[in-house]
Formats: C-alpha cells, structure tokens, sequence
C-alpha cells in the first residue's frame, strides 16, 4: 500500500510538472487574404490562386497550413510539382517533405489530409509584412506545369 501511495504521488507530480511545460502557439492573423479559383461550379476540379500578408513574416523552419472547408477535397496525388510558393516576387523551390526542406529546395510541400495542405519553410525567412502567394493546381508553373487541382465544395454557398 505504502508503494502504491508513493508511485501515485510520483505520477501525478510528474504530470503536473510536464503539464507546465506546455505551451500554447497561436498565429498571427492574415491579412489581405483572398483565394481565386479559376471555377466556382460545385463539385468541379479548379486552380486556387491565394494571397497574403504575413504581419510577423515567416521564419526559418515555420510551418504554413493551409486548411479548406470539409466539403472541398485535396485529391491524393497533389504534390509539391502543383504548388508554387512565391514571397514577394521570389519564386520558391519546392520538395515533397515535410522535414525541413532539403538542399536545392526552399520549402517542402505535402497533403496532409483530404482537406489539409503543409508548407514547410527551409531556411528562406519571410520578412514581416510581405505578400505571399500561393497557387495550387494546373497554373502552378514554377518547376513544372501542376497536374492536379482541388475539388471544389459539393455543396453551394460561402465557404469562408
């Protein structure tokens, strides 16, 4: 009983003291957002052309998700050759890793999920305040012309 009541009081300190190393990561919000697809029709394969400005930029490493609504779907073979990733006027090179994005390339690109898309940065920081743009699908033409595009939602109506 005794080392029953002493492993107890050990797991629970050792729960507490690791739940406050816990910290909680929150973004800056975007601004200038916007997402042009080059078809509105429901249920239609189409090219997303974003744009936006990251006030606190992008550093080294980060991480940029792009998440669309449930009903959109990401199909399975969309890779880094159906992104292109611009900041500013610099157009990036592309992998598909998440790691940190290898040697020749400036950022790693891969689908997550159905409806999820992760851009990892290399090295290239973003400075504070600059447009980044992003296009998905066929007009993604930096490395190779895209193959793939997004299905856009099976249902009408705003998916902001």
């Amino acid at each position: 009983m005794k080392f029953t009541n002493k492993l107890f009081t050990k797991l629970a300190a050792g729960v507490i003291i690791s739940g406050l190393g816990l910290m909680n990561v929150y973004a800056a919000s975007l601004s200038s957002l916007s997402d042009t697809l080059s078809s509105a029709k429901i249920n239609t394969v189409s090219n997303h052309s974003f744009s936006f400005v990251t006030p606190t930029g992008v550093a080294s490493g980060a991480i940029i998700v792009i998440t669309f609504p449930t009903d959109f779907s990401i199909p399975v073979g969309l890779t880094y050759a159906d992104v292109d990733i611009n900041s500013g006027a610099t157009p990036t090179t592309a992998s598909s890793t998440l790691a940190a994005a290898p040697v020749g390339a400036t950022v790693g690109v891969v689908r997550t999920s159905s409806t999820v898309l992760t851009i990892t940065n290399g090295t290239t920081v973003i400075a504070p305040g600059t447009t980044v743009y992003v296009r998905i699908g066929t007009n993604a033409i930096h490395q190779s012309t895209g193959t793939f595009q997004i299905t856009n939602a099976t249902t009408n109506g705003s998916k902001a």
